[in-house]
């Protein structure tokens, strides 16, 4: 698809829709790309929504790399390891989500602020506060650009239901392959 706009993709999903006698499916899991969410959800309006931990986890390495910190990463332990809690938050109950960040956040905080790369971390954190969980303005937190019931696994791993939507991706790759 060339032009990856709300509209374009409510076009081809009202097109599927259509062709596919107004089906409406229960759940639908995919990346994290909002116009996609937002006309998913508009031609959709009764299909659950999830995100994918896969590209979760894509865009949490995305960014540490966009802020500069992929070889303080991968060359010092305990800094993947304080990142890799950003991934592991979405494994918490949602109704906890927030604590256990604002938990990373201050451990963050402690452990690293006499580092040089500091404000690079603090970055990262900040993209997931924005992005995830909801930035705290005057003591009260802006809805996130993901909800976290979209993004969290904790329900996904205690049913036992797939967190990735990786082999459906693996089956469309090798349709295209032909």
């Amino acid at each position: 698809m060339n032009r990856k706009t709300r509209e374009t993709y409510e076009s081809a999903l009202s097109a599927l829709k259509a062709l596919v006698n107004n089906v409406n499916p229960e759940t639908a899991m995919m990346d994290f790309e909002i116009a996609f969410h937002q006309a998913f959800a508009a031609v959709f309006p009764e299909t659950f929504i999830s995100g994918c931990f896969f590209h979760l986890c894509e865009n949490i390495r995305r960014n540490i790399s966009e802020v500069g910190l992929k070889i303080a990463v991968r060359d010092n332990h305990q800094l993947a390891t304080s990142m890799a809690i950003f991934r592991a938050l979405a494994f918490f109950p949602v109704e906890f989500v927030e604590r256990a960040f604002v938990v990373l956040k201050n451990h963050l905080e402690e452990l690293y602020s006499e580092r040089d790369d500091f404000a690079a971390i603090m970055a990262v954190c900040d993209y997931f506060e924005e992005t995830y969980v909801g930035k705290l303005v005057r003591r009260r937190r802006n809805q996130p650009l993901f909800a976290k019931e979209l993004w969290n696994m904790y329900e996904k791993t205690v049913e036992g239901d797939p967190r990735t939507n990786n082999s459906v991706e693996g089956g469309h790759n090798k349709l295209h392959s032909f």
